[in-house]
Protein backbone atom coordinates (compact mmCIF):
# COMPACT_ATOMS: atom_id res chain seq x y z
CA UNK A 1 0.00 0.00 0.00
CA UNK A 2 1.33 3.53 -0.55
CA UNK A 3 1.70 6.49 1.47
CA UNK A 4 -1.24 8.07 -0.01
CA UNK A 5 -3.69 5.06 0.14
CA UNK A 6 -2.54 4.62 3.52
CA UNK A 7 -3.46 8.29 4.45
CA UNK A 8 -6.92 7.41 3.10
CA UNK A 9 -7.26 4.39 5.41
CA UNK A 10 -6.53 6.24 7.93
CA UNK A 11 -9.24 8.70 7.50
CA UNK A 12 -11.91 5.67 7.89
CA UNK A 13 -14.92 5.79 6.13
CA UNK A 14 -16.27 9.14 4.57
CA UNK A 15 -19.92 10.57 5.17
CA UNK A 16 -22.07 10.19 2.24
CA UNK A 17 -22.48 13.35 0.40
CA UNK A 18 -26.04 14.47 1.85
CA UNK A 19 -24.26 14.06 5.53
CA UNK A 20 -21.55 16.57 4.26
CA UNK A 21 -23.76 18.75 2.76
CA UNK A 22 -25.61 19.22 5.82
CA UNK A 23 -22.55 19.07 8.18
CA UNK A 24 -21.19 21.85 6.34
CA UNK A 25 -24.76 23.89 5.92
CA UNK A 26 -25.16 23.61 10.18
CA UNK A 27 -20.74 25.30 10.30
CA UNK A 28 -22.18 27.83 8.11
CA UNK A 29 -25.45 28.52 10.23
CA UNK A 30 -23.35 28.27 13.56
CA UNK A 31 -20.78 31.14 12.08
CA UNK A 32 -22.97 33.29 11.12
CA UNK A 33 -22.55 36.31 13.77
CA UNK A 34 -24.97 38.90 15.11
CA UNK A 35 -23.78 41.53 12.33
CA UNK A 36 -24.55 38.66 9.25
CA UNK A 37 -28.26 38.29 10.90
CA UNK A 38 -28.90 41.89 11.67
CA UNK A 39 -28.20 42.50 7.51
CA UNK A 40 -29.86 39.90 6.59
CA UNK A 41 -33.03 41.23 8.36
CA UNK A 42 -32.03 44.75 7.05
CA UNK A 43 -32.29 43.33 3.89
CA UNK A 44 -35.68 41.86 4.12
CA UNK A 45 -37.36 44.63 5.38
CA UNK A 46 -35.73 46.91 2.44
CA UNK A 47 -37.10 44.45 0.05
CA UNK A 48 -40.48 44.27 1.40
CA UNK A 49 -40.18 48.23 1.71
CA UNK A 50 -40.07 48.23 -2.02
CA UNK A 51 -42.55 45.94 -2.44
CA UNK A 52 -45.17 48.52 -0.63
CA UNK A 53 -43.66 51.06 -2.50
CA UNK A 54 -44.69 49.23 -5.92
CA UNK A 55 -47.53 48.48 -5.10
CA UNK A 56 -48.52 51.90 -4.39
CA UNK A 57 -47.37 53.07 -7.42
CA UNK A 58 -49.52 51.04 -9.18
CA UNK A 59 -52.15 52.05 -7.69
CA UNK A 60 -52.92 50.53 -4.19
CA UNK A 61 -54.11 52.38 -1.49
CA UNK A 62 -52.40 51.71 1.81
CA UNK A 63 -55.29 49.91 3.39
CA UNK A 64 -55.12 47.42 0.27
CA UNK A 65 -51.71 47.28 0.24
CA UNK A 66 -51.83 46.20 4.44
CA UNK A 67 -54.05 43.80 3.91
CA UNK A 68 -52.32 42.50 0.39
CA UNK A 69 -48.52 42.17 2.35
CA UNK A 70 -49.94 41.83 6.26
CA UNK A 71 -48.99 45.32 7.46
CA UNK A 72 -51.05 46.13 10.74
CA UNK A 73 -52.08 49.39 9.83
CA UNK A 74 -52.04 52.14 6.87
CA UNK A 75 -49.69 53.66 9.10
CA UNK A 76 -47.17 51.31 8.71
CA UNK A 77 -47.36 51.39 5.05
CA UNK A 78 -46.29 55.10 5.07
CA UNK A 79 -43.83 54.38 7.11
CA UNK A 80 -42.47 51.60 4.55
CA UNK A 81 -43.28 53.58 1.43
CA UNK A 82 -41.57 56.78 2.95
CA UNK A 83 -38.47 54.74 3.65
CA UNK A 84 -38.05 53.15 0.40
CA UNK A 85 -37.97 56.66 -1.18
CA UNK A 86 -35.65 57.69 1.39
CA UNK A 87 -33.20 55.20 0.27
CA UNK A 88 -33.22 55.94 -3.51
CA UNK A 89 -31.19 58.13 -5.02
CA UNK A 90 -31.95 61.30 -6.15
CA UNK A 91 -31.89 60.56 -9.62
CA UNK A 92 -34.01 57.95 -9.39
CA UNK A 93 -36.42 60.28 -7.06
CA UNK A 94 -36.63 62.47 -10.18
CA UNK A 95 -37.47 60.03 -12.64
CA UNK A 96 -40.37 58.96 -10.52
CA UNK A 97 -41.92 62.31 -10.48
CA UNK A 98 -41.59 62.24 -14.04
CA UNK A 99 -43.60 58.86 -14.66
CA UNK A 100 -46.14 60.37 -11.98
CA UNK A 101 -46.00 63.47 -13.99
CA UNK A 102 -46.85 62.19 -17.01
CA UNK A 103 -49.83 60.56 -15.41
CA UNK A 104 -50.98 63.41 -14.01
CA UNK A 105 -50.80 64.91 -17.88
CA UNK A 106 -52.67 62.35 -19.24
CA UNK A 107 -55.64 62.72 -16.66
CA UNK A 108 -55.81 66.16 -17.17
CA UNK A 109 -56.16 65.87 -21.38
CA UNK A 110 -58.87 63.33 -20.27
CA UNK A 111 -61.05 65.93 -18.21
CA UNK A 112 -60.08 69.14 -20.70
CA UNK A 113 -61.73 66.79 -23.38
CA UNK A 114 -65.02 66.35 -21.46
CA UNK A 115 -64.94 69.68 -20.85
CA UNK A 116 -64.56 70.33 -24.51
CA UNK A 117 -67.71 68.61 -25.39
CA UNK A 118 -71.19 69.96 -26.59
CA UNK A 119 -74.17 68.67 -25.94
CA UNK A 120 -75.55 67.15 -29.48
CA UNK A 121 -77.47 69.08 -31.15
CA UNK A 122 -81.31 68.73 -31.07
CA UNK A 123 -80.41 67.12 -27.29
CA UNK A 124 -83.19 67.02 -24.41
CA UNK A 125 -83.26 68.49 -21.37
CA UNK A 126 -81.73 65.35 -19.78
CA UNK A 127 -79.06 64.99 -21.92
CA UNK A 128 -78.30 68.72 -21.73
CA UNK A 129 -77.89 67.83 -17.63
CA UNK A 130 -75.70 65.17 -18.20
CA UNK A 131 -73.08 66.66 -19.87
CA UNK A 132 -73.36 69.63 -17.73
CA UNK A 133 -73.22 67.51 -14.51
CA UNK A 134 -70.05 66.00 -16.40
CA UNK A 135 -69.23 69.35 -16.58
CA UNK A 136 -68.74 70.00 -13.22
CA UNK A 137 -67.42 66.85 -12.22
CA UNK A 138 -64.33 67.00 -14.97
CA UNK A 139 -63.88 71.07 -13.29
CA UNK A 140 -63.18 69.44 -9.66
CA UNK A 141 -61.11 66.88 -11.19
CA UNK A 142 -59.37 69.08 -13.02
CA UNK A 143 -58.61 71.18 -9.73
CA UNK A 144 -57.24 68.12 -7.88
CA UNK A 145 -54.78 66.84 -10.75
CA UNK A 146 -53.22 70.67 -10.63
CA UNK A 147 -52.49 70.43 -6.96
CA UNK A 148 -51.34 67.01 -6.81
CA UNK A 149 -48.69 68.35 -10.12
CA UNK A 150 -47.89 71.26 -7.78
CA UNK A 151 -47.08 69.81 -4.68
CA UNK A 152 -44.77 66.82 -6.48
CA UNK A 153 -43.25 70.01 -8.04
CA UNK A 154 -42.76 72.19 -4.43
CA UNK A 155 -45.13 74.96 -6.15
CA UNK A 156 -47.11 75.28 -3.72
CA UNK A 157 -45.83 78.86 -1.68
CA UNK A 158 -46.60 78.35 2.43
CA UNK A 159 -49.24 79.41 3.70
CA UNK A 160 -49.96 81.97 6.47
CA UNK A 161 -51.84 81.28 9.00
CA UNK A 162 -53.08 84.70 11.24
CA UNK A 163 -53.85 83.19 14.92
CA UNK A 164 -55.97 85.93 16.71
CA UNK A 165 -55.60 85.89 20.65
CA UNK A 166 -58.38 87.82 22.41
CA UNK A 167 -57.05 90.57 24.59
CA UNK A 168 -58.79 89.74 28.04
CA UNK A 169 -58.23 92.84 30.37
CA UNK A 170 -58.02 92.53 34.12
CA UNK A 171 -61.17 94.16 34.82
CA UNK A 172 -63.01 91.38 32.62
CA UNK A 173 -61.06 88.79 34.18
CA UNK A 174 -62.02 89.70 37.96
CA UNK A 175 -65.89 89.91 36.56
CA UNK A 176 -65.60 86.47 34.93
CA UNK A 177 -64.29 84.90 38.41
CA UNK A 178 -66.81 86.74 40.11
CA UNK A 179 -69.39 85.43 38.11
CA UNK A 180 -68.08 81.65 38.73
CA UNK A 181 -68.07 82.21 41.96
CA UNK A 182 -71.29 83.32 42.37
CA UNK A 183 -72.47 80.06 40.00
CA UNK A 184 -70.50 78.04 42.43
CA UNK A 185 -71.96 79.62 45.77
CA UNK A 186 -75.51 78.75 44.07
CA UNK A 187 -74.11 75.13 43.91
CA UNK A 188 -73.19 74.79 47.27
CA UNK A 189 -69.55 75.54 46.92
CA UNK A 190 -67.99 78.25 49.12
CA UNK A 191 -64.80 79.10 47.42
CA UNK A 192 -63.60 81.28 50.02
CA UNK A 193 -62.76 79.00 51.88
CA UNK A 194 -60.33 76.98 49.45
CA UNK A 195 -56.74 78.03 49.14
CA UNK A 196 -56.32 80.88 46.60
CA UNK A 197 -53.10 80.78 44.22
CA UNK A 198 -50.94 83.13 46.40
CA UNK A 199 -51.40 80.87 49.39
CA UNK A 200 -50.46 77.55 47.39
CA UNK A 201 -47.60 79.56 46.28
CA UNK A 202 -46.30 80.24 49.71
CA UNK A 203 -47.09 76.65 50.88
CA UNK A 204 -44.61 75.68 47.65
CA UNK A 205 -42.12 78.30 49.20
CA UNK A 206 -42.23 76.43 52.35
CA UNK A 207 -41.61 72.85 51.01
Amino acid sequence: MTVPEQAWADLGPLPALEEFAQRNAERSLHALTSDDLERSERLKRELRDEEALRLHEVGLSYRQIAAQMGYSSSSRVHDAIHRARNREPQDTLYERKLDQQAQLDLCERRLFEILEREPPPGADSATIGMVHDAWIKAGVALVRVLERSARLWGLDAPRKAVVKVPYITPEALAAYRKQLDAELLEMGIDVSSLPTVEDRLDLMRAR
